[in-house]
């Protein structure tokens, strides 16, 4: 597939150079970068870098089952948007005193882990979204929950328009992301995808 990240970031950063030539709000100051930690700050970092426009980092975390914490019953944004899939929250008998007791810890860790990433590439002040072309960037996408956090906490900010960028994506999860964002840019969407 790719090498490493640098070389997702600029296949990935190519295409959306490709599509921001025909795209209105498409250039410079117009669009933000928005990276989804870990693997999706680097490869944003260098889309952002292509593209010429300002780079941002949002977190968002899975919410883990009780017994199996690889599987996700859903997903907090550091802004507070909190997904949650409510047939695999039963099936895995996750109540809601868990759920909420989740929710209030990993919205707390997301807040500080991308004060932490925010501090870390130099980040200060923020860009806005409003109004702007927003290009959230995962470095894969597997099933789709921290991304659709991410999705519905930048939508809430009230983008012009609302992109997901990323080098792989599941196909099944790349139809269901498809229906929440304005343009969702893929290199690659094999069936086989997991993680």
């Amino acid at each position: 597939m790719f090498k490493n990240r640098l070389e997702a970031g600029l296949r990935l950063a190519a295409r959306l150079q490709e599509i921001q030539e025909g795209q209105e709000g498409w250039h410079g100051t117009e669009m933000v970068a928005i990276g989804l930690p870990r693997g999706g700050v680097p490869v944003a970092s260098v889309v952002a870098q292509v593209l010429g426009c300002p780079l941002d980092i949002l977190c968002s975390k899975k919410i883990p089952a009780p017994q199996n914490p690889e599987v996700a019953l859903g997903a907090v944004s550091s802004g507070g948007t909190v997904i949650i899939e409510q047939s695999w929250a039963r099936f895995m008998s996750a109540d809601k005193e868990y759920i909420d007791a989740q929710v209030q810890r990993l919205t707390l860790e997301t807040r500080k882990r991308e004060h932490e990433l925010l501090m870390n590439a130099g980040i200060c002040e923020r860009p806005s979204v409003a109004n702007k072309t927003a290009i959230i960037v995962d470095d894969g996408i597997a099933t789709g929950m921290t991304s659709l956090a991410a999705l519905k906490d930048v939508k809430a900010r009230n983008p012009k328009a609302l992109v997901l960028a990323t080098p792989v994506i599941a196909e099944d999860t790349y139809f269901q992301l498809l229906r929440e964002c304005d343009m969702l840019v893929a290199l690659e969407t094999p069936r086989d995808f997991v993680a």
